[in-house]
């Protein structure tokens, strides 16, 4: 059983199995595409609007953040809290979506706040000396411990 298979079975990647007739023998052509392991949620919280962010956030899933919290501001949410408590990785995109929608809240006059990352996602605020950029709050209480 190719090694593939077993990660398929799992659920890590997905299969998509095409035959090709123009290679001789014909040969089978496996994708393999990583699921997107991200989500992004909005939890109204009063006045305020929660995304409560779950996964890497990363190259391959960073326009998910972008794309909620782009679509919350357009239909009037001004104060935006992101967590991060469930995110245990955030590379140079994340880091990059996180300034561009920060600004973009600002800019409208409105107010992005993060809630702290585990310590493994946290390094890269530490290491791009971009801590002091954002607003910082403690877990909201409309989130599920």
């Amino acid at each position: 059983m190719p090694p593939w298979c077993a990660l398929a079975a799992r659920g890590v990647v997905r299969v998509r199995e095409q035959w090709s007739p123009r290679l001789r023998p014909p040969y089978l052509i496996v994708t393999l595409t990583a699921p997107v392991l991200f989500s992004a949620t909005p939890i109204p919280d009063r006045t305020r609007v929660v995304v409560a962010a779950r996964g890497d956030l990363d190259l391959t899933s960073a326009h998910v953040l972008e794309d909620q919290v782009r679509d919350l501001q357009a239909v009037g949410w001004t104060d935006i809290v992101v967590s991060l408590r469930d995110v245990p990785f955030i590379d140079s995109t994340g880091l990059r979506v996180l300034l561009v929608v920060r600004n973009a809240v600002k800019r409208a006059g409105g107010r992005l706040a993060l809630v702290e990352p585990p310590a493994t996602a946290q390094r890269i605020f530490d290491l791009t000396a971009t801590r002091t950029l954002f607003a910082w709050v403690g877990p909201p209480a409309c989130l599920p411990r």
